[in-house]
């Protein structure tokens, strides 16, 4: 799971909006406290997806890989207007690699954030029913942001690699497994203890 705080969130410049709307939903920013953590996800309930996309940018922890996948997402789920295809899988090629590289937060989550709205926009356009399309589309994106947020990541006990994620069934947090690379070095080390 992924949190925020009213303190990362204020240095971020949050949009005053939605961050008295929260305040206000966790029984006011000072009782609740400006560094308690915030899981993401009441920030997707409170506010809109919007708002907790534009959150990843001030994050306890690194939120680079769900950047990077719910972009993903979004452009595979119009992989089939053709027309399209080509500015979906730039987008989200872009995003994914920014996530990877050492670019800023900000820029990551902005083209993340640009991603959805375009595969909002193309849903709109490809709809019989404007407003259905448009509804449907961020209902889709909002569960699939949910659905990221509440993964259990699962990271190499041995070198701490991080090697994916798993649905956590409404449970979050951290599960451990051993890296191919680690793997290999383990029966290295196994053959050189065993042969001396």
């Amino acid at each position: 799971m992924l949190y925020t705080t009213f303190a990362l969130a204020r240095k971020s410049n949050a949009c005053v909006t939605s961050y008295r709307k929260l305040g206000e939903a966790l029984g006011g920013i000072t009782t609740y406290g400006k560094d308690t953590p915030i899981p993401l996800t009441r920030v997707l309930d409170t506010c809109d997806l919007t708002a907790a996309m534009w959150c990843l940018r001030c994050t306890t922890t690194d939120s680079r890989h769900i950047i990077a996948e719910f972009a993903r997402r979004c452009a595979e789920h119009v992989r089939h207007y053709t027309e399209v295809e080509f500015d979906m899988t730039l987008a989200s090629s872009w995003a994914a690699k920014a996530a990877k590289a050492d670019m800023p937060i900000d820029v990551i989550v902005d083209t993340a954030i640009s991603t959805a709205c375009m595969v909002r926009k193309l849903a709109l356009l490809k709809a019989d029913n404007l407003m259905a399309g448009w509804v449907a589309e961020g209902a889709w994106q909002t569960q699939q942001f949910r659905e990221l947020l509440e993964t259990i990541e699962i990271v190499c006990a041995w070198c701490g690699k991080p090697m994916g994620s798993k649905p956590g069934d409404g449970q979050t947090g951290v599960s451990h497994g051993i890296c191919p690379e680690c793997v290999t070095a383990m029966k290295k080390e196994g053959e050189r203890k065993w042969k001396s």
